[in-house]
């Protein structure tokens, strides 16, 4: 791409400059159409007012010349955001990521981005934008990124979302132990139960104290059972194996996948709340912890 050049300076064009020019070249073509858009059908002066216009339209060649300059030019404008929007993402993400380290904030680094707390911050550089994830499930989709308020904006919006998801400490030992047993999947000879099997179960059991109306009602006001998505499931089970173990208490154990199970992207990931836990992959529940 060739290098534009201010006029005035001699210093290369920004990208506002870029714009405002082809924003200039677009309205002078567009002022070229006004007369004959300004024609009024059905009156005496049509005719003469049509041929006038016509008169005052610049020759074919000459107007699709213009038009493919504008294309280019703007073409030009699209790279030139591209590329400063470029520049300036890895100082806001180094700015976010500072200003993480300062609050204390547990940080990690991770191949497609930040672990920061809980969640996986994915950055895309190409674009200037990030999302946020937990246990490699979105939460908040991809948003674009022009300054570390930017990121810190995406991720009180995920620690929002996870929260308003988040069963309570006290109901998960109960939820958790009745999906297990209820789940259609669970025999006597074989107490490990799928991991799909486990979250399908678990969602019946979220549904059923929603229609019985358990005093709770933040089970019922956070968990609604027909819309829960997959990363407020992960979520609540990483909090769950985040519970103290207490004597005579049963206790799920979640069993890691066999390395051709991972392969054929079966399981979910687990192990999210800390950032310098590392990501398991799991694919069945048992009845003890392992």
């Amino acid at each position: 791409m060739a290098e534009r050049v201010n006029a005035e300076s001699d210093r290369p064009a920004s990208s506002s400059e870029v714009v405002k020019s082809v924003q200039l070249e677009a309205k002078r073509l567009v002022k070229a159409l006004e007369p004959l858009a300004a024609v009024r059908p059905g009156r005496a002066d049509t005719l003469d007012a049509l041929t006038a216009a016509v008169k005052k339209l610049p020759a074919g060649e000459e107007f699709a010349a213009a038009v493919e300059k504008l294309r280019a030019t703007a073409e030009e404008a699209i790279s030139a955001i591209q590329e400063e929007r470029q520049e300036g993402f890895g100082r806001c993400v180094a700015a976010y990521i500072g200003r993480a380290r300062e609050a204390g904030t547990p940080i990690s680094e991770a191949s497609s981005g930040w672990r920061v707390g809980p969640l996986l911050i994915e950055l895309d550089h190409a674009s200037a934008r990030a999302r946020a994830c937990y246990n490699h499930e979105v939460v908040v989709g991809w948003n674009p990124v022009s300054s570390a308020d930017d990121l810190q904006a995406l991720e009180q919006q995920a620690l929002k979302a996870l929260e308003s998801k988040a069963i309570p400490e006290a109901s998960l030992p109960e939820l958790f132990l009745s999906a297990y047993r209820n789940a259609p999947s669970r025999a006597e000879a074989s107490p490990t139960v799928p991991i799909d099997d486990f979250l399908m179960q678990l969602r019946v059991e979220l549904f059923r104290q929603q229609l019985a109306g358990r005093p709770d009602r933040r089970v019922a006001a956070t968990a609604l059972a027909v819309d829960m998505p997959l990363w407020a499931f992960l979520y609540n089970i990483d909090r769950y194996r985040a519970l103290p173990v207490r004597d005579g208490q049963p206790r799920l154990g979640f069993q890691s996948c066999a390395m051709r199970e991972t392969q054929q992207g079966h399981g979910v990931t687990i192990n999210g709340l800390r950032p310098t836990d590392d990501y398991r992959r799991v694919c069945y529940v048992t009845g003890t912890e392992s």
